[in-house]
């Protein structure tokens, strides 16, 4: 007879089970992308809730501009932030980058 302190087979199977499907979804990051500086990328863009080019992301975050690009494009492609394209009269469209609204 099992005393109520001793968890049963199946229970311990269970915390296994939970463990190895948590220690799954928390994904590596990519190969040059600090923790800090995109926690600091993440934090600049939810200043406010406008889009913000990388340059102001850079100035925000007291990063360079390149930094600021590659966490940017970083963020968009694992789904975290969204890029718009800006249409100015001349020149190129200016990249503008937001952090995606949950709701």
């Amino acid at each position: 007879m099992r005393t109520p302190a001793q968890p049963d087979q199946k229970f311990v199977e269970g915390l296994k089970k939970f463990r190895a499907a948590k220690s799954q979804t928390v994904q590596p990051l990519q190969k040059g992308i600090d923790s800090r500086t995109l926690e600091r990328i993440k934090q600049s863009l939810l200043q406010g809730q406008q889009a913000y080019s990388a340059e102001q992301i850079a100035r925000l975050a007291g990063v360079s501009r390149s930094t600021a690009r590659a966490y940017l494009e970083y963020l968009t492609e694992q789904g975290i932030a969204d890029e718009f394209l800006q249409y100015g009269t001349v020149g190129r469209p200016q990249r503008l980058f937001r952090m995606k609204v949950y709701r």
